[in-house]
């Protein structure tokens, strides 16, 4: 049997966001869901697991086993657990501020850029009186220059190389 359910975990999470800052705690008939203990047990461990919940547990509450007053709803097991913000940002369609501070910014030096360049050049079949003139305007060129350079190298590789758009697509996809 396998208890992994999607549905429940994201109904699970729901009701935790819609308690959040604070914690859930509600019996487990009562989550409108219709799930057995095991399988509430082992989604509440995978969403802790994951980080998504924190505290999460299906439990008896000892409270209302000692308490001389009778509970305001029937003993039974609780569901008990706090949405975290990776939990939150997982409800949301567009990755929530996780995924606007998990951005990640490549940036190429401009060494790396003319070391790059001057390998492609010396790798060349140019003459070598062409490569030592291509190579020392290299070396000259300035950051902004390089930038351009760098550009117009993307956009000529990906227009003109053989399969780079069709190798750029399925890298996407």
């Amino acid at each position: 049997m396998n208890l992994l359910n999607r549905d429940l975990q994201r109904h699970l999470l729901k009701l935790m966001r819609d308690e959040f800052p604070d914690q859930l705690s509600v019996r487990h008939d009562h989550i409108g869901f219709n799930a057995d203990q095991r399988s509430l047990k082992f989604n509440l461990a995978y969403l802790n697991e994951l980080g998504l919940i924190k505290d999460g547990l299906l439990f008896t509450s000892i409270v209302d086993l000692m308490d001389d007053e009778p509970p305001d709803e029937p003993f039974g097991p609780r569901v008990q657990g706090t949405i975290t913000a990776a939990g939150i940002d997982f409800l949301e369609d567009d990755g929530g501020l996780s995924a606007i501070l998990g951005t990640v910014t490549v940036r190429l030096h401009a060494d790396t850029i003319r070391d790059l360049v001057a390998a492609k050049i010396a790798d060349s079949d140019t003459p070598p009186s062409e490569k030592r003139r291509l190579l020392d305007a290299l070396k000259r060129m300035p950051e902004e220059g390089l930038k351009r350079l760098s550009t117009r190298l993307i956009d000529e590789g990906l227009s003109s190389a053989p399969g780079a758009w069709q190798s750029l697509l399925q890298m996407l996809s």
